[in-house]
């Protein structure tokens, strides 16, 4: 098994991404044997999560979320950031999102700021952005270390 240092590939999973219906799909995806990866998530993306569970499903599934959470631990293929210091990051790519809440260009900017290859979404806001202007966002990843960064649409 990958211990979590040895992960070179990072991808972040936005809170329209932590739904129960793909929590397999997840591990599957980031314990891969031959490419490994390493699931980041923010503070703001658990916070969005839990809130919509908590609103929406009920404790059953936020249980089932939290195991979700402890099993990809267990595995050392998790990590969670704050959202700091991504000022800089988010100043750059703002005017990028403009059908996107603010919220929706702190998650892009925080899988910037660290060093996420890959940005999972099922957010039709974050999603929709066009390809011109997703260019313009792997420029400003380049930038700051990222020269494989692209936004994937997740359909649940």
């Amino acid at each position: 098994m990958a211990e979590y240092k040895e992960i070179k590939t990072k991808w972040y999973y936005d809170a329209c991404t932590l739904d129960e219906a793909i929590y397999k799909d997840i591990v599957i995806e980031v314990t891969n044997k031959h490419n490994p990866k390493l699931a980041v998530l923010s503070y703001l993306a658990l916070g969005e999560a839990y809130g919509n569970l908590f609103n929406k499903k009920g404790q059953d599934e936020m249980d089932a979320f939290t195991g979700f959470l402890q099993l990809l631990k267990n595995k050392k293929h998790i990590i969670v950031v704050g959202n700091d210091e991504i000022d800089e990051v988010l100043e750059k790519i703002r005017p990028f999102f403009d059908r996107a809440s603010l919220t929706d260009s702190i998650h892009v900017a925080t899988a910037i700021v660290n060093g996420c290859s890959n940005v999972l979404s099922g957010d039709r806001d974050i999603n929709g952005i066009g390809k011109e202007k997703k260019e313009k966002i792997k420029k400003v990843a380049v930038r700051y270390g990222v020269s494989d960064f692209c936004i994937t649409r997740l359909k649940l």
